[in-house]
């Protein structure tokens, strides 16, 4: 399709860890990262990629997010925890953890959806998925 975006291939297998990430040399509107956590099951690089954003955003430029802004991306990155893509869930609650980290009490609106899923995701089968709502769990708390 005309939106795809071949950069994406390797982002999308490549999970970073928080001091991995890099600034960014012109900061993505917040609006423009919450559409693109919304996008389709097809689209999973794309929220993939998105996923990253939303972490350097958190972490480098966090005055971008505002409440309304962080609680949407916030909702629906526990959404993108709960995906079948476990690529996918796993950045996503890589995200989620580092969200919370960094916002804590801004977030209280969606700490339930967040620990009921983690904690789903805590006894998945799926060992890596497992081990990362773990430390997610940790960073909520």
């Amino acid at each position: 399709t005309s939106s795809h975006r071949p950069e994406f291939e390797d982002v999308a297998t490549t999970y970073l860890r928080r001091d991995e990430l890099l600034p960014f040399e012109k900061p993505p509107k917040p609006l423009d990262v919450l559409g693109r956590l919304g996008g389709t099951t097809e689209e999973w690089a794309t929220q993939f990629a998105a996923l990253d954003d939303v972490r350097r955003l958190a972490m480098f430029e966090p005055s971008l997010l505002t409440d309304s802004v962080l609680r949407n991306i916030s909702e629906r990155t526990v959404v993108l925890a709960q995906s079948l893509r476990s690529a996918v869930a796993k950045n996503a609650l890589r995200c989620l953890g580092e969200v919370f980290a960094s916002f804590g009490p801004q977030l209280e609106p969606v700490l339930p959806a967040a620990v009921a899923t983690c904690m789903k995701r805590a006894v998945d089968t799926n060992r890596f998925l497992a081990e990362e709502a773990h430390v997610t769990i940790r960073e909520i708390c």
